[in-house]
């Protein structure tokens, strides 16, 4: 009987230290550091609809633990009314009102579900140093947003999109849709908010 209670206190006293360490985990993830990979940045071609997803590439970015969260070097962030305007303020409105960008979105990642992002981030543009406007997205599913975020940045000049996932296992972003290091690092502060 008493070994039968010193397992139970151990496995109890297990699952105590367990959960501490996923909270706290979870409570510090976004005051954590980017340190984004030296991967020369790919061609950016148009995504039409008859581009098979297969040619779409992953790429992940570490986060480190460091090294204070500091912004990326990208373009500048905007309140551009007219682009939050005509797509909306959060990525539901967007996703919403632009069914063709669910679309679009699925073509670069196939595995894309609009309830991912049920728990919607206030949207933000962006205006790169390439001259062109960027409208970023981001949500999360509700109630479970720790490793479930997903960062969509839509190039609102050329029509063109790209993902970041959160890789809570990783600890990384994976990126969808070959984006320039400019744009993951776009897509790095903005899920950092910063």
């Amino acid at each position: 009987m008493i070994k039968k209670l010193k397992i139970i206190i151990i496995i109890v006293f297990i699952l105590l230290v367990a959960v501490s360490a996923m909270t706290f985990w979870f409570l510090n993830r976004r005051q954590k550091a980017v340190s984004p990979q030296n991967d020369a940045p790919s061609s950016q071609s148009q995504l039409p609809a008859s581009q098979p997803a297969s040619t779409n590439t992953n790429q992940t970015t570490e986060i480190t633990e460091k090294q204070p969260a500091t912004p990326f070097v990208s373009g500048e962030k905007t309140d551009n009314p007219d682009i939050l305007k005509k797509y909306g303020m959060y990525a539901f409105e967007t996703l919403k009102k632009y069914p063709g960008l669910v679309h679009d979105i699925r073509i670069v990642d196939p595995g894309f579900n609009p309830d991912q992002m049920e728990t919607s981030f206030p949207s933000h543009v962006y205006h790169l140093n390439n001259g062109k406007d960027y409208l970023a997205l981001g949500g999360c599913t509700a109630h479970n947003c720790g490793g479930t975020v997903v960062i969509i940045l839509c190039n609102v000049t050329d029509k063109l999109v790209y993902i970041g996932r959160e890789n809570a296992a990783q600890s990384s972003l994976d990126f969808t849709g070959n984006p320039s290091q400019e744009e993951k690092n776009t897509m790095l502060n903005f899920y950092l908010q910063e």
